[in-house]
């Protein structure tokens, strides 16, 4: 079941490659035989292996998308994530930048990484209210 998984990550992969300039991955899960377009950055640090962090790239866009994983199970199937994406300039370099360190073992800033960037956990009802209220001002003013 898990290589059957990995083989549809896989070709998801080489689709997203099809249309983007570079696509830059760092999980635990091997991949062979990616196209040239994109690199697979294992982890060096234990504490990374919950993470997922992925870079995409073309002429017009970058986009990082990060993911935790919340529970401990290894088969990918039943592995549960939780996650962002973000376009903006600012937050696509300086996550990059901290995977970068992070994924060459230095292991102060991945303490530093755990202390800063807590990952915060919502009940839908408290979302729904954000949305309705605060961020609906936003756009209608």
């Amino acid at each position: 079941m898990e290589q059957k998984i990995l083989r549809v990550i896989k070709k998801e992969y080489e689709q997203l490659s099809k249309k983007l300039d570079r696509i830059r991955i760092w999980s635990i899960h091997p991949l062979e035989g990616l196209p040239s377009n994109i690199d697979l950055i294992h982890p060096v640090h234990p504490r990374l292996a919950k993470y997922r962090f992925y870079l995409f790239r073309n002429l017009k866009i970058e986009v990082v998308f990060v993911c935790k994983q919340l529970n401990r199970a290894t088969d990918i199937g039943s592995q549960k994530f939780i996650g962002f994406c973000s376009f903006d300039p600012f937050i696509v370099h300086s996550l990059r930048w901290k995977f970068y360190l992070l994924s060459s073992g230095i292991d102060k800033i991945v303490s530093h990484w755990e202390k800063l960037f807590l990952w915060p956990s919502f009940r839908i009802q408290e979302i729904e209210n954000f949305i309705n209220t605060k961020l609906n001002s936003y756009f209608t003013e």
